[in-house]
C-alpha cells in the first residue's frame, strides 16, 4: 500500500455515508455491550448487502441473560453475538429501545416474520476477523 496521509479525506463521517446509525444514548441503562455490538454488525450488514438495518438494542439488554448479559447491569460483545447466532435479532422498530431492564418479549422474539437476522457464519467471520477496508 503506498498510500500517504495526504491521500486521505481531511475528516470522514459514516454516518452520511450510510454506514453506521446515529449514535444512541443508553441513558441509565448499561447497555453499551449492547449497542457497540450491534453497531458493529449493522455495519457488517451495511458492508455486505449496502442497506443498514437499526437492530433491537432492548431484544439484547432483556432477553440475552441465558447467554451471560445482565440486561441493564453488564454484558460483552461474545454474549451478545452468541445470543444473536441462537435467536436471531429483531429490528428496533418492532422492539424499541426503553432505556430499562424488562422481560423479554418473546411473542416478538419468536416471530420469525418479524425477525431481520439470522446470522450466518460468513457474517460472523466477517464480524469477527475484518481487514480494516471498511466499519466496523
Amino acid at each position: 500500500m503506498n498510500e500517504s496521509l495526504e491521500d486521505f479525506p481531511s475528516d470522514l463521517s459514516w454516518v452520511e455515508k450510510g454506514a453506521v446509525n446515529s449514535p444512541t444514548h443508553q441513558g441509565t441503562c448499561d447497555s453499551c455491550y449492547a449497542i457497540g455490538t450491534l453497531g458493529a454488525l449493522e455495519a457488517a450488514c451495511w458492508a455486505k448487502t449496502g442497506t443498514l438495518p437499526k437492530l433491537s438494542i432492548q431484544q439484547v439488554v432483556d432477553c440475552s441473560r441465558e447467554e451471560g448479559n445482565s440486561g441493564c447491569v453488564l454484558g460483552n460483545r461474545e454474549s451478545t453475538m452468541n445470543y444473536i447466532i441462537r435467536y436471531g435479532i429483531v429490528s428496533d422498530e418492532d422492539y424499541p429501545y426503553g432505556d430499562k431492564d424488562q422481560q423479554c418479549e418473546n411473542d416478538v422474539v419468536s416471530d420469525k416474520t418479524k425477525q431481520y437476522l439470522k446470522v450466518r457464519p460468513a457474517l460472523e467471520e466477517l464480524l469477527f476477523n475484518t481487514d480494516g477496508s471498511h466499519v466496523v
